[in-house]
């Protein structure tokens, strides 16, 4: 995983086949939004988030 700025981390994903993808994920005011090679995926909300990290054991 890669800081490219204050607010963007990006990851290069690698899948058995060999191919490879980038995932970027840009924090915004209230929400963060995700990215797979430049393509919009989705945005989820702060705190959204922070539940997730929650009720999760990560």
């Amino acid at each position: 995983m890669t800081q490219l700025d204050e607010n963007t981390l990006q990851m290069e994903i690698s899948y058995i086949d060999g191919t490879q993808q980038i995932l970027r994920g840009e924090k915004g005011k209230d929400s963060v939004s995700f990215y797979v090679d430049d393509q919009y995926v989705t945005s989820v909300s702060n705190d959204d988030l922070n539940e997730y990290v929650a009720t999760t054991h990560i």
